[in-house]
């Protein structure tokens, strides 16, 4: 195959790749919107409360870097498998390493969302849900 073609491949499989990834994985982990200062100001944490979420945020934040930089690690191996002659086979086995370990940065990040969320009251909750929902709609719609 000649190269222009190759390394066009290359870059559309990569940008494939990217462009299925969620957004929250592709770029650096954003904190969680419950984890901002200014909606634990709204929900008005108590300090058992926030020294909970506080710990919850550091045992989670641990292993998701951990996961995110294998995953960087993979996609960049990845990259340099899809510019090699590595195999179908290979290449298939790559990628499904790397859209395993983005499943699993997606479970730890939602068993994250259910930690936090079991900290705060029923009314808390229900006004995390109207701040969340006021963002969203404060959002422009892609």
């Amino acid at each position: 195959m000649p190269r222009p073609i190759l390394h066009l491949l290359c870059l559309s499989v990569v940008a494939v790749a990217n462009f299925a990834m969620p957004p929250a994985i592709a770029k650096a982990d954003p904190s969680l919107p419950i984890e901002s200062g200014k909606v634990l100001r709204q929900l008005n944490l108590s300090d058992s409360q926030l020294l909970a979420m506080r710990n919850v945020r550091q045992k989670y934040g641990q292993e998701i870097e951990l996961l995110r930089q294998r995953l960087k690690q993979q996609r960049q191996e990845l990259e340099v498998m899809l510019s090699s002659n590595a195999t179908a086979e290979q290449l298939r086995a790559k990628y499904q390493q790397t859209n395993s370990l983005r499943q699993q940065i997606s479970q730890l990040r939602f068993e994250r969302a259910l930690a936090m969320r079991s900290i705060l009251t029923p009314d808390q909750r229900a006004k995390l849900a109207e701040i969340l929902q006021s963002r969203r709609r404060g959002r422009p719609k892609l």
